[in-house]
């Protein structure tokens, strides 16, 4: 994957970051954000569900086909940010892939 490409979805996870008003952890692509009465963590790979302590109660895997990291955690908040009850369904189907 070329540099340019990682840094254009580092720039637009960044974007994405500052839409939703999530807050990234020690600028890493590790992103918190609060949709509803719902936490979550995203993370490379994973999403995880948090109590309002900021403590991991349920965690999901998520398939990465390729793309840049910091473009798949965009994808992840901005479908969690639309639909907070998609984390039930990335948890309870394993191995399916979910598009916008």
């Amino acid at each position: 994957m070329g540099e340019q490409a990682l840094a254009l979805a580092r720039e637009n996870l960044l974007k994405v970051i500052k839409a939703l008003e999530a807050q990234q952890m020690n600028n890493t692509p590790v992103v918190r954000i609060k949709v509803g009465k719902h936490y979550f963590e995203v993370q490379p790979g994973a999403v995880h569900s948090l109590n309002k302590d900021g403590i991991r109660v349920f965690s999901t895997c998520i398939q990465s086909s390729g793309i840049p990291t910091d473009e798949m955690v965009a994808t992840m908040l901005l479908l969690l940010k639309n639909d907070p009850y998609i984390f039930e369904r990335w948890r309870g189907d394993h191995g399916t892939l979910y598009g916008a």
